[in-house]
């Protein structure tokens, strides 16, 4: 991310803005570096250009950016755009990954779902935890599951919990959970306008792990199952608004009828488990307009609960 003194760049408005080509990457990058950005529009979304980027690790001019999107760097790597532009410098190209800060930030949205998420019915404060192991935890744990598999120690944040449980997970399950985090269209900030227009959405890639990692292999475990079953009403609206995720999420699924309702059997790990809790509210953001019945309300909130209670049947060890 580059600041550059805004008092020593013309007005873009009596410019016409072209698309930068790619000719300026890899140059050496000064504040005062000429032309100046304004002259661009955005390499990540259609705005005014405001900023030379440049890498910080080498010191070489990646494109011009917009304000907005200059102050978004640690959400690139979540999109095929995003990772495009870091691998604007030459150097990074040739070592074949982006600096390690940017590698770090590509996983701390996937480990933050398996915290929240880890044991919550035991510990009710849901989704108030944070790494209990001090400074420095992010390239510690990115260390670990470059080696394999990654166990840290969480502990509640609420003044009357102070609750600490051990997260583990190897990388083959982090790397299952990060792409269908991705695929749900899991929101991060930075990736859409005020006006909630999209800039440029999350989307499946690649994460660039560390080349000699330090650690030990992953100990084999096994890969633990559990059966939740969601009311028909609301998997009926579930499974219209995301049926390729619900199939990647689920081990197996299927109609069953209890009484004179229908409901969806959904068997699944610990991962699709944690991700079916994510995407819950999914089919409200992919049709706003649509209003909730009763009948989906309830189901909701059913479904809710009976994710949480599998999952804190399986990471408690019950």
């Amino acid at each position: 991310m580059t600041h550059q003194p805004t008092s020593e760049l013309p007005a873009h408005s009596a410019l016409v803005l072209t698309q930068h080509t790619g000719e300026h990457a890899g140059a050496a990058y000064h504040p005062r570096y000429r032309p100046p950005a304004r002259a661009y529009r955005c390499d990540l979304c259609p705005e005014p250009a405001a900023f030379w980027d440049h890498c910080h690790d080498h010191g070489l001019i990646r494109g011009p950016l917009c304000r907005s999107c200059n102050g978004s760097e640690g959400f690139w790597v979540h999109s095929r755009h995003g990772v495009e532009h870091l691998m604007r410098c030459p150097d990074c190209r040739s070592a074949g990954h982006p600096p390690i800060r940017n590698r770090v930030a590509r996983i701390l949205p996937t480990m933050q779902l398996l915290l929240h998420h880890y044991d919550p019915a035991r510990h009710p404060l849901y989704g108030h935890a944070v790494w209990a192991d001090g400074v420095g935890v992010w390239e510690r744990v990115f260390a670990q599951l470059s080696a394999g598999y990654a166990s840290a120690e969480a502990q509640c944040t609420h003044r009357d919990c102070g609750a600490r449980w051990t997260v583990w997970v190897d990388r083959a399950r982090f790397e299952r959970l990060d792409q269908l985090r991705l695929l749900t269209g899991r929101e991060l900030p930075g990736q859409t306008y005020t006006s909630g227009r999209p800039r440029w959405p999350a989307e499946p890639t690649d994460v660039f792990w560390l080349d000699n990692p330090a650690g030990v292999p992953a100990a084999a475990r096994p890969r633990e199952a559990a059966t939740v079953v969601l009311p028909g009403a609301y998997a009926r609206r579930l499974q219209e608004a995301a049926p390729d995720v619900l199939n990647e999420v689920a081990l197996s699924l299927c109609w069953t009828r209890r009484g004179r309702a229908e409901a969806l059997e959904i068997t699944s790990d610990t991962v699709g488990l944690i991700t079916l809790s994510t995407m819950l509210y999914l089919p409200a953001r992919k049709d706003p307009q649509r209003p909730w019945t009763p009948a989906e309300r309830r189901g909701l909130d059913q479904a809710s609960a009976r994710i949480r209670g599998s999952l804190h049947a399986l990471t408690s060890g019950r």
